[in-house]
């Protein structure tokens, strides 16, 4: 198997796959296994140390939720349209009065 940057959209039917693999008994245990290996926080230490360890645990939890986001995107959430147009649409406004655009 060949991994390559090329092609790098992840589709719907990507997504579907990804989830069918999630489901399977195997893929039930990749992301619990997957954060057996997190690497643990520092008790005592010095203060880069405790940050660096912070910032690879942080990374990791991070990796493992873009693993979960491709196959369970969330959707995007559209803007409801507005009942009133916009203030500046002098087009919506059919008042006779046109907005001055100071040059």
């Amino acid at each position: 198997m060949e991994i390559t940057q090329d092609g790098l959209e992840f589709t719907s039917e990507d997504a579907q796959l990804w989830r069918a693999f999630l489901k399977t008994q195997t893929g039930t245990r990749l992301i619990p296994k997957m954060l057996e290996a997190t690497p643990l926080l520092l008790d005592g230490g010095g203060a880069n140390e405790i940050l660096i360890r912070s910032g690879m645990v942080k990374g990791f939890q991070a990796a493992a939720q873009n693993l979960l986001s491709l196959a369970y995107p969330t959707p995007e959430v559209k803007q409801p349209a507005s009942e009133y147009p916009a203030l500046t649409d002098d087009t919506a406004w059919k008042d006779g009065q046109k907005i001055e655009i100071p040059k």
